[in-house]
C-alpha cells in the first residue's frame, strides 16, 4: 500500500524505506485513514472548516516546521490562491482564516504559549467546537506526520 508519505517522500516498491514503512501495515494504514479522513470532502462533522483552510492549517505547521516536501503537498492541495497565499504568510484579510492561522503558527512554534485566551480568540472568529476539534485534529496529525517524514530522514531517506 502507498500512503502520502510514500508520495510526498517519492518512496515506491524496491526502496529499503518502503519495505521498512511496510513492516508495520497498521501503522501506515492508521495513518493514512486520519489523513482520509480529515480530508474527505462528505465529512458533514469537519465541514466547519472547508477542505482549503484544513489544507492551509497544515500548510502553515509544515512551513513552521520547515519540511518542504510535506508542506509543497499541502499547498498543492489548496484550490484558492487567496487562501494559499495566506497560509504562506501566515496572514489573511478574512478575519476566521487569520485567527486559524495565528493559531497554527503559534502550536506548532511555541505550543506552550497557547491557552484559553488562544482559544476564546478562535470561538469570537466564529468557530464552534466541532470546528475547534476538527482545528486540533489536524494540527496534531500534522504534527505527527511532520515526525514520520524526520524519522525517515534520521535513517536514511
Amino acid at each position: 500500500m502507498t500512503d502520502v508519505i510514500d508520495e510526498v517522500l517519492g518512496l515506491q516498491a524496491g526502496d529499503d524505506l518502503y519495505a521498512l514503512r511496510n513492516t508495520r501495515p497498521a501503522v501506515k494504514e492508521g495513518l493514512q485513514g486520519v489523513y482520509d479522513a480529515i480530508y474527505d470532502p462528505a465529512s458533514s462533522t469537519l465541514n466547519q472548516l472547508s477542505l482549503d483552510e484544513r489544507a492551509a492549517v497544515a500548510l502553515r505547521v509544515c512551513l513552521v516546521a520547515d519540511v518542504k516536501p510535506l508542506a509543497e503537498h499541502y499547498r498543492a492541495r489548496i484550490t484558492d490562491e487567496a487562501v494559499r497565499e495566506a497560509a504562506i504568510s501566515g496572514r489573511s484579510d478574512d478575519a476566521r482564516l487569520s485567527r486559524i492561522l495565528e493559531h497554527a503558527t503559534l502550536v506548532a512554534a511555541s505550543p506552550d504559549q497557547s491557552g484559553r485566551a488562544q482559544i476564546d480568540a478562535l470561538r469570537e472568529a466564529g468557530l464552534d467546537e466541532t470546528a475547534l476539534v476538527t482545528l486540533t485534529q489536524t494540527i496534531a496529525y500534522t504534527s505527527f506526520q511532520l515526525r514520520v517524514v524526520a524519522g525517515l530522514y534520521m535513517i536514511g531517506y
